[in-house]
């Protein structure tokens, strides 16, 4: 059996370990903890690549860390972009709270409409999340502006395509800083659910945005001078 060494953030400082080769990032903090007793803190559930808990930031990247093999050298570190509660545990509280205040659920009254085959086309392509908030570590509009992320605006997205669903989703998007998205799709990129965020979720909204009054005044004049 082959060795490689890792190196893991604890709190700052980068400590090295032997691990074996051929297993997963994952499969390699739980033989740290269990044969030098180091007592590493992280998060994991599924092991399947489905409950996005374990993503962390792996050789500079947001990955999971039940998909990701291990290499001589990798570096293992806490998420990006979010504060560390202790080694690779970050805290969520605040996007969990955020989530919420967006009314994370289908509002209607009275009858429900029938959602038809193109209904079903519009928005399946923004329900695959698994929360493993890679996308938020990522995007620079986020960063540096009031801007909530890629992920909130699917999730506005998914209900703005929905004929169930009676909030105006729209409206939410524009006042929470829809226009200050980069579409730099750097949460394309790193999502490993392969979401299209910018494509099927951003510019839909904006677009929906817009034609229900939505827009900046900018637009306007683009329009015109098209």
């Amino acid at each position: 059996m082959g060795w490689v060494t890792i190196r893991v953030n604890r709190n700052g400082v980068l400590r090295s370990y032997s691990v074996p080769e051929g297993i997963t990032v994952l499969e390699a903090l739980e033989y740290i903890d269990s044969n030098y007793g180091e007592g590493i803190l992280y998060r994991a559930s599924c092991r399947a690549g489905q409950c996005g808990s374990c993503a962390m930031t792996i050789n500079g990247k947001p990955r999971l860390a039940c998909k990701t093999k291990v290499e001589d050298g990798m570096v293992v570190e806490p998420l990006e972009g979010f504060n560390v509660v202790e080694d690779l545990v970050v805290d969520r509280t605040p996007y969990y709270k955020k989530i919420q205040g967006l009314r994370n659920y289908l509002h209607h009254e009275g009858d429900i409409p029938k959602i038809t085959p193109e209904d079903m086309r519009e928005f399946k392509g923004v329900r695959n999340c698994i929360d493993c908030l890679c996308c938020l570590s990522q995007c620079p509009a986020r960063k540096f502006s009031q801007y909530p992320g890629p992920t909130f605006m699917r999730q506005l997205a998914r209900f703005a395509f929905d004929p169930r669903d009676r909030e105006d989703r729209e409206r939410i998007a524009y006042f929470e800083n829809l226009h200050n998205c980069t579409t730099c799709a750097k949460c394309v990129e790193v999502c490993p659910k392969e979401i299209d965020i910018v494509h099927r979720a951003i510019e839909r909204l904006r677009e929906l945005a817009f034609e229900k009054g939505y827009y900046l005044k900018n637009h306007l004049v683009v329009r015109e001078n098209i």
